[in-house]
């Protein structure tokens, strides 16, 4: 291999980064062949795709033959390949003359631009130089989706929003919701909201819903989640005709643990102010000896001992 030459194996690799530099998966893959100058030629044919206000690089490797020094230059073509001009370091450029290219805060201007590197041998005296084929930059207009309908319900009954669309981006997108909270949350890949039985009673909260793309841009949404108190039940039970001097049990089953007042006329029934609901049978009992004739007003006032729950009360005649 003459002196100058770039060794046979060199490629070039390009991957998609977020704003803050961190690497993601390679999206581009390098190849090999022979140039028209008896070198070896640097190729590389694929897209990069990555979304508007994010960045990309391009990385090439090479090695010299006859431990040579190696340099190198990356162009720019802005007219589909017709022509290619030198990069120069500055504003959103970093890298033109080093291995890696790094392209930061890309707008939707620069879609389909084209990149590629020469890369020069020098040893003794005498330079050779090879080009990779150029490859192509994808940019992605910025993530869209918008807010779900609010989502109202009671504590005890599950809901759940619409699935979301989000449009614009780079690839598949996932979706996350913040801040975390015990029986609230998203699918990751539909983006529906689920607010389970267990969530805890709420006022109306915003949350937000966070759409992210393969290339690390984000968009975000608002959604209002309300957990009402729960609705509780309680149904009365009066055995027979009261008649004055009987003695009865009055019994209420309510829909959780707690405390029943049960009153005759509006009045609390000696005994039975605050009488406990059985945590096994969720029955509350009373006795009751009726100190008057005729029709009589029976009442069981139910107060729970979850605060996600209500109160509720039931009458009998």
């Amino acid at each position: 291999m003459a002196a100058g030459d770039v060794k046979e194996g060199a490629s070039v690799w390009a991957t998609s980064t977020s704003a803050a530099g961190a690497r993601t998966a390679s999206s581009m893959s390098g190849t090999t062949g022979r140039s028209l100058l008896a070198g070896w030629f640097i190729t590389a044919t694929a897209t990069l795709a990555t979304t508007t206000s994010r960045s990309a690089i391009f990385t090439v490797s090479a090695t010299s033959p006859d431990a040579g020094t190696l340099s190198y230059q990356w162009q720019v073509s802005t007219n589909s390949g017709v022509s290619f001009s030198n990069l120069s370091n500055g504003s959103g450029i970093s890298g033109v003359t080093t291995t890696t290219l790094t392209l930061t805060s890309l707008t939707t201007s620069e879609d389909t631009y084209r990149y590629r590197v020469v890369v020069t041998n020098t040893k003794s005296g005498v330079t050779n130089s090879e080009t990779s084929t150029a490859a192509t930059l994808t940019v992605n207009g910025a993530i869209s989706f918008s807010a779900p309908a609010a989502i109202s319900t009671t504590y005890g009954v599950a809901a759940s929003s619409s699935s979301l669309t989000a449009t614009g981006g780079t690839g598949n997108k996932t979706f996350s919701l913040s801040p975390s909270a015990t029986g609230i949350s998203i699918n990751a890949t539909t983006g529906i909201v689920s607010v389970s039985s267990s969530a805890a009673r709420r006022s109306t909260t915003s949350f937000t819903i966070t759409a992210t793309d393969e290339a690390g841009a984000t968009a975000t949404q608002s959604i209002s989640i309300t957990v009402a108190t729960g609705t509780s039940s309680i149904t009365l039970t009066v055995p027979g005709t009261p008649r004055k001097g009987g003695t009865f049990t009055l019994s209420a089953v309510t829909s959780s643990t707690g405390t029943v007042a049960f009153r005759a006329k509006g009045r609390i029934i000696s005994g039975c102010a605050a009488r406990n609901v059985n945590a096994g049978t969720l029955t509350a009992t009373c006795t009751w000896k009726p100190i008057s004739h005729g029709a009589q007003s029976i009442t069981a006032s139910y107060s729970s001992n979850d605060s996600d729950w209500g109160n509720a009360s039931s009458s009998r005649e």
